[in-house]
């Protein structure tokens, strides 16, 4: 491993434009803007029934081994952790509402890396993603922000749902409407660019639980206490989806999430960098390993779907270019292992405006804008049609408080368009995926 970092300092700052200091800067500037999954992850996973202490090893440990593994093997400045929308997926679908106990979603996210670690190994992962309309792959990129933010609405009492289904508002004197407000506004004011301050959603997390207290809201989530750190490790239930047919939906949801999003994220990430033509963009085999292989492992562990995170544009634009930057991130994240006692002063409500900020962040803005105005623009990529598509989706994960119909209405929805423009052909790639998910869904309502 020592020489492999070697080789990163070494051979690919010099090819890539970078040094050594500015690539020091860039993984502690990933580092703070990504560490507060550290408390958020484990107070949401903590719903689940997930002992608070394991969650956070799990968090921690995970997300600092396969980003110094990113780092070392993809050699890119890439981040992974527990992604948000797929924590509060497995705690808030699977198993508040599906009725699966957090061993049996553990399960769920194990399979899924599995699966898309074999669509790796083919390799037709990337003839899948290909096959997803551009149109189709925004919509679903809007639809979890959707998702994640009715989270962030959900955990502040601001929405009530009641079997999928949207049954009221809350009070507005609720005073954890005050923590949602005071978060949304701290993380949109220290992510403002003259400010970009890159731990702006860490330090409104810590500020909403100060407030917290005399709002008279207490952190109900136990303790992290060291001795749980190890209560999740391979407590997942790898037989579930052969004893619940339902289970079949939320594995694909799982599946997706992590599938379609890597390599856009991969290529989102570098876009307009000199790292958009080097060889391990133009085929990132082994960033997608470690991206799946991730999910695997965090499953083992006892954390939900390990993703490349966003925040990797961070370190990027202050000029980290190689895998260094990924390797000094991971380093710094084990180091929070001592601040486990913090989870357990930090409310589920003091993360609303923080869920909220991150669902507003995954919207395709810029996309949506070029659609609704009809841009010229040679690079607008979306029509009228995506955007109807993208609005119905998110509406639909809106009023449901689920991503698997909302993705199945998309891909059904693309797959008539192309069997009417093409005189009934349909990429079959994109129809394999359609059926395949609309299969799960029907398991899941047929067995409730």
């Amino acid at each position: 491993m020592i020489s492999s970092i070697r080789q990163i300092t070494i051979s690919s700052m010099e090819e890539r434009g970078t040094n050594l200091l500015r690539e020091v800067v860039a993984g502690i500037a990933l580092f703070l803007s990504l560490s507060y999954i550290f408390i958020v992850n484990p107070t949401i996973l903590a719903e689940s029934g997930i002992p608070a202490g394991a969650a956070f090893f799990a968090t921690v440990v995970t997300s600092a081994a396969f980003t110094i593994w990113m780092g070392v093997y993809s050699k890119l400045p890439f981040a992974v952790a527990p992604g948000l929308e797929s924590s509060s997926f497995f705690v808030f679908v699977v198993v508040v509402s599906l009725g699966f106990s957090w061993q049996q979603a553990l399960g769920l996210v194990f399979w899924s890396g599995i699966l898309c670690v074999l669509l790796t190994l083919i390799p037709i992962r990337p003839k899948i993603i290909d096959a997803i309309p551009e149109g189709l792959r925004a919509a679903i990129t809007a639809s979890v922000g959707i998702f994640v933010l009715v989270i962030g609405l959900v955990v502040t009492d601001v929405l009530t749902f009641e079997n999928g289904l949207l049954t009221g508002i809350g009070e507005f004197a609720n005073p954890k409407l005050v923590l949602l407000v005071l978060g949304l506004v701290i993380s949109v004011v220290l992510a403002w660019k003259p400010l970009r301050f890159p731990a702006g959603m860490l330090i409104a997390i810590i500020i909403c639980s100060i407030v917290a207290r005399p709002l008279g809201i207490v952190a109900d989530t136990p303790a992290a206490e060291p001795e749980q750190f190890t209560q999740a490790i391979g407590r997942l239930d790898i037989f579930i989806i052969f004893t619940d047919p339902r289970a079949w939906a939320a594995l694909l949801i799982f599946f997706m999430i992590d599938f379609y999003g890597s390599i856009g994220k991969f290529i989102g990430l570098t876009r307009g960098t000199n790292l958009a033509d080097i060889p391990e963009i133009k085929d990132p085999k082994a960033a997608l390993y470690v991206d799946s292989l991730g999910t695997v492992g965090g499953s083992l562990m006892g954390t939900s779907t390990i993703i490349t995170f966003v925040e990797s544009s961070i370190a990027i634009k202050q000029g980290g270019r190689t895998g260094l930057v990924a390797v000094v991130a991971g380093v710094l994240m084990l180091l929070s292992l001592m601040f486990a006692p913090l989870v357990q002063l930090v409310p589920v409500a003091a993360v609303g405006g923080v869920l909220v900020f991150v669902g507003l962040l995954l919207q395709p803005t810029t996309e949506l804008i070029d659609a609704a105005y009809g841009t010229k623009d040679p690079g607008s990529r979306l029509d009228y049609f995506d955007l109807i598509i993208i609005v119905v989706m998110g509406a639909i994960a809106f009023l449901t408080f689920s991503l698997d119909k909302s993705m199945l209405f998309g891909f059904v929805a693309y797959s008539l368009k192309q069997a009417v423009v093409n005189k009934g052909r349909v990429n079959p790639y994109l129809l394999g995926s359609t059926v395949a998910l609309g299969v799960a869904l029907g398991f899941q309502y047929l067995w409730i």
